[in-house]
């Protein structure tokens, strides 16, 4: 991810393992998908982030960490700061219709 505003610059590269617990049901929709999300971001000479997510019904929950190796580790200690987020995730409900192409 590259963000860029005027003189500002931020990228972070990473990525996030998906572990299945729980498969949806994929005929009435009715049991949602259960899944853990475990990786890592770098944030260029900023700071790691270890991440964690867990999806469960229409809710996921994550929980990060940042590391700080930047020149603000020097007040920092070294010691990063935790970041939880808690989300709702729309159920996605598939369209019957078909598109017919215009002739």
């Amino acid at each position: 991810m590259i963000l860029s505003q005027g003189p500002q610059f931020e990228g972070n590269v990473g990525a996030l393992v998906k572990i299945r617990l729980q498969e949806p049901s994929r005929y009435t929709g009715e049991i949602t998908e259960t899944a853990v999300y475990i990786g890592g971001w770098y944030r260029f000479s900023d700071a790691f982030i270890l991440n964690a997510r867990l999806d469960w019904m229409n809710f996921a929950l994550g929980l990060s960490y940042d590391i700080n190796i930047s020149k603000i580790n020097v007040a920092t200690e070294s010691r990063g700061g935790f970041e939880i987020s808690l989300m709702y995730i729309q159920p996605f409900k598939a369209s019957r219709k078909t598109a017919t192409p215009l002739m």
